[in-house]
């Protein structure tokens, strides 16, 4: 096993200004949701408790998973459209779905592979998953057969924010984990610290190709990582419960509906 530390040196990068931005919506339909996610291939997620529901990108179902005995689905990463991986916090449990949302296997206690109290779950680049290990602080990555490959070390003993995790995913090479005080903290894909970005929000994020997307219910907001420029789009159509991205889209809820925009 190997074992890579966090960098000592610790840096925040700051939004610098905002650019204002507008939306035209192209669909819309109902589908009643806790939260949405967007695979790569445009296929929509609507989750809500113990159920997911997969619409093509004209709302049409395409297929369903339920499941009572393991709590409310906790996150759903959807990034591998053929290994989506639903995270069930409360069990400490994970389970893979194929892309006809069938289980792939049996569900897997983490604490069968040392990880009794589970913050959040994502897919790692190899096919294998990160998981954030709450009572060490510490994030993991597992192969696809459940073993550890690398981890980052005690992240409280590097970063001076308390670490109480939001939300956790891969993308761009990179590892994001957001803090409940808005600060997101980047790792590369073997688990170093690389920086922290203050975010405006800390909801659960969506980040594609350099961008990192925020909201509030009203507000929504994108942000170049390299730059630090910043997208701002006001939104009073409804309040807004969760969003995702797809190339020059978003894809918005409220809870009851879902609604697909252009960003012009």
């Amino acid at each position: 096993m190997k074992l890579f530390f966090l960098s000592c040196v610790i840096f925040t990068l700051n939004v610098q200004f905002a650019i204002s931005q507008h939306l035209l919506k192209k669909k819309e339909f109902e589908s009643i949701n806790n939260f949405i996610e967007t695979d790569p291939l445009g296929f929509i997620y609507a989750v809500d408790e113990q159920e997911i529901i997969k619409h093509d990108a004209k709302g049409k179902i395409l297929s369903r998973f339920s499941t009572r005995n393991y709590g409310n689905i906790t996150s759903v990463d959807v990034s591998n459209p053929l290994k989506i991986i639903l995270f069930f916090k409360d069990f400490s449990a994970m389970l893979i779905l194929d892309n006809m949302l069938n289980p792939s296997g049996e569900i897997i206690a983490l604490e069968n592979i040392g990880i009794p109290r589970a913050g959040g779950i994502c897919r790692a680049f190899d096919n294998g998953f990160w998981i954030f290990d709450t009572d060490k602080i510490q994030l993991q990555r597992f192969s696809n057969s459940n073993e550890i490959i690398s981890q980052s070390g005690n992240l409280n003993q590097l970063i001076s924010n308390p670490i109480k995790l939001k939300d956790i995913k891969e993308a761009n090479n990179k590892v994001y984990v957001l803090n409940q005080d808005s600060c997101l903290f980047q790792f590369d894909i073997f688990g170093t610290y690389l920086k922290t970005i203050k975010l405006r929000e800390n909801q659960k994020f969506q980040t594609k190709e350099n961008k990192i997307l925020t909201w509030n219910a009203n507000k929504i907001y994108i942000l170049d990582e390299k730059s630090l420029l910043q997208q701002e789009i006001d939104f009073s159509e409804f309040k807004i419960k969760s969003i995702s991205f797809f190339y020059n889209q978003l894809i918005i809820s409220d809870g009851k509906k879902i609604c697909v925009y252009d960003i012009l």
